[in-house]
């Protein structure tokens, strides 16, 4: 056990017993307000401690079976081991690193077969381990220009290809997970419940017919309709050409992978889930029938509190909450809105000018807006937001993200090869009006 990990575990031991008095008061229901916050959040430390003792602890073994593979990091296998051992930070592989040394590559620099090589689901859990190793990426030479001799100058040149962050937080993290094994998913949709439940009196007669009044005691008969559904998995791919004197090039390889084709596959896909047709696309949520429209129509005949005030918006996100609860009899948890709009929501102001929101000084904006998740997507159109009960539809992979080299047409006399990235997947919404579109004042 090393130094980080004997840390964590004795962090884990204070924490259980400041936790444990508080723990024999839940079980009486005895626990303050304030106590009960303390509670929740001892057990949240806790549980996270936890987690990264269990993530250290791999990173410990994993250090028993290490061999000259740390010599590309420009240090001995034997020096790597200690650090790794003694819970230092060590540079992980991203994405495309794996990819330029994984057997796909070589292949093709041998006998030039094309094998794919799976990247993974693009569900944020998933690509969490990827994250951090993001980034600029290594050059092999410098670049000299041709106005002096090649030993008289050399430019300065910055290494490495520069990229925005990841998109984090999409639709899909909001939504259910989970994979297949065919090319359809058909499920069972509600679409009505006729609820006639009811009090029902004691019999008076042995027949119903002599009761006053008649049928007073029989009991009241409800109703539910069902249609039955199909989600056909779809397919999302694109491709980008390149030569084969470039696929030796690891880092431009790596950079064809991470900032092209990946970020373009993940792009597509979240667009789909909110917009897609049909057909060869995904039925994206908001093409889906039966989901709640509350239309500039709707708000003229059922105005907000606050109507024509910068409160106004808030309150249209708060009434398609209320109807997804009433109507759609679910509970909303999440809230799409468009980068133009959600700036709109931080700035808004009080009649004293004092944001509604953190401000300018609360870092990274807003994370909830009246207890609903935000994922800010630009797919969605501005003037608009999607409110949701996540529980209530649900991403199937068939195939998750794969990687494939190969050649078309002419490219092999050509000396060029084509990179496809690929992924298959499904779209089931179970409740449709467990959803609301929500046009903004």
């Amino acid at each position: 056990m090393n130094e980080k990990m004997k840390r964590i575990q004795a962090d884990i031991t204070s924490l259980v017993k400041e936790t444990q008095p508080l723990a024999e008061k839940s079980k009486t229901g005895s626990l303050t307000d304030e106590e009960s916050t303390r509670f929740d959040d001892l057990v949240e430390q806790i549980q996270k401690a936890q987690s990264d003792f269990k993530t250290e602890e791999k990173r410990y073994n994993a250090a028993v079976s290490l061999d000259d593979t740390f010599a590309q990091y420009g240090q001995p296998a034997e020096q790597s081991k200690r650090s790794l051992a003694n819970g230092e930070p060590q540079r992980t592989k991203s994405m495309g690193q794996q990819f330029a040394e994984s057997d796909v590559v070589k292949s093709h620099r041998g006998d030039g077969r094309s094998l794919p090589f799976e990247v993974g689901s693009f569900y944020a859990k998933h690509q969490a381990q990827y994250r951090d190793s993001m980034g600029p990426v290594d050059v092999k030479t410098l670049v000299q220009t041709a106005a002096f001799p090649a030993d008289y100058i050399t430019p300065t040149m910055v290494p490495g290809f520069y990229r925005g962050d990841d998109l984090q937080g999409t639709l899909r993290d909001v939504l259910i997970n989970g994979t297949t094994t065919s090319d359809a998913i058909l499920f069972f949709r509600e679409t009505a419940f006729t609820n006639n439940a009811a009090g029902v009196a004691q019999a008076t007669h042995t027949s119903a017919a002599d009761e006053t009044p008649v049928n007073a005691s029989v009991k009241p008969e409800s109703a539910l309709t069902f249609e039955q559904v199909t989600a056909p998995v779809v397919t999302i791919a694109h491709w980008i050409p390149i030569t084969r004197q470039t696929l030796q090039d690891a880092a431009q390889m790596q950079t064809y992978v991470e900032q092209r084709l990946l970020d373009g596959l993940r792009l597509e896909e979240s667009d789909q889930l909110l917009n897609g047709t049909g057909g060869n696309n995904l039925t994206g949520l908001l093409q889906t029938a039966n989901v709640q429209n509350l239309d500039q129509t709707y708000f003229s005949g059922a105005a907000v509190n606050d109507a024509s005030t910068d409160n106004e918006n808030f309150n249209r996100v708060l009434r398609a909450r209320r109807l997804i609860r009433t109507v759609g009899r679910a509970r909303a948890n999440f809230v799409v809105v468009n980068p133009a709009d959600l700036e709109n929501f931080l700035t808004a102001t009080d009649a004293d000018k004092q944001y509604f929101g953190g401000g300018p000084f609360s870092g990274s904006g807003i994370t909830n807006l009246w207890g609903l998740r935000v994922v800010e997507d630009e797919n969605l159109t501005a003037g608009a937001v999607l409110v949701g009960d996540g529980r209530m539809a649900a991403v199937w992979d068939r195939m998750q993200a794969q990687i494939f080299i190969d050649t078309i047409d002419d490219q092999f006399v050509r000396n060029m090869l084509t990179i496809l990235a690929e992924e298959r997947l499904a779209l089931t919404v179970f409740r449709p009006q467990a959803f609301a579109l929500v046009d903004l004042a």
